[in-house]
């Protein structure tokens, strides 16, 4: 199960932890729920970082050049280490994976950079008129730094975020709210999501366990307690 957060670029999913630990004179699998947040797959990083400055794609290049022009880099910390792919290459381009190092002091106009050309020659082009004279890809926001890889630069229009990335940061404000509201559950409830991990996992019917004399019993564990 997941809920999304923060403009949608966040998710929290709900999953299972397990230890093995002695207690009671005996070993004791302990099994309970726990959440996570990841970075919703698939989502351009012009996005995450709107989201993250609480604004929209539309906006955010003004947004960040006026209200968050000498904090910017500071709040992208967050997205310091997100693994991404780009969509401006072939297929087999697409699939590789990068990841976010820093963030560049230069936007797409400031970057420029030896270009081959087909006779052989070079000569220095920004980042937006080769995206533009290359690919055809007309950036919308080219005053934007760039984010900066052991593979190159890139502008943030061009990068999605990779499937399974977690979200590292901590979480603040609504966020925070969020995943509450979402892994807070009454105890019966609770009782209920573990009995469905403990059937799924199916440790009492491995025969591996046997094969070594270890019995597994599916039912929760009573012990003498207080109220």
């Amino acid at each position: 199960q997941a809920f999304s957060s923060t403009r949608g670029v966040l998710e929290a999913r709900r999953g299972t932890y397990q230890t093995i630990q002695l207690r009671f004179q005996r070993l004791t699998m302990n099994i309970d729920i726990c959440t996570t947040v990841w970075w919703v797959p698939n989502q351009c990083l012009l996005r995450c970082a709107a989201a993250i400055c609480q604004t929209t794609m539309k906006d955010i290049q003004n947004v960040v050049l006026g209200k968050y022009k000498n904090t910017f880099h500071s709040m992208m910390r967050k997205m310091l280490g997100i693994v991404f792919h780009v969509r401006h290459l072939t297929d087999k381009g697409n699939a590789k994976r990068l990841k976010w190092r820093s963030l560049s002091n230069k936007n797409a106009e400031q970057t420029t950079f030896e270009e081959r050309l087909q006779d052989g020659t070079t000569r220095m082009t920004s980042v937006r008129d080769y995206f533009k004279k290359k690919y055809n890809i007309v950036l919308k926001c080219p005053l934007l730094p760039l984010v900066c890889t052991s593979n190159g630069d890139f502008p943030l229009e061009v990068c999605f975020s990779a499937v399974d990335e977690r979200y590292k940061e901590i979480l603040q404000g609504s966020e925070t709210a969020d995943l509450i509201r979402f892994s807070t559950a009454p105890a019966n409830k609770r009782k209920e999501q573990i009995d469905r991990c403990m059937r799924l996992m199916a440790h009492h019917k491995n025969d591996t366990l046997k094969a070594h004399g270890l019995v597994l019993d599916p039912k929760m564990m009573k012990v003498k307690a207080k109220v």
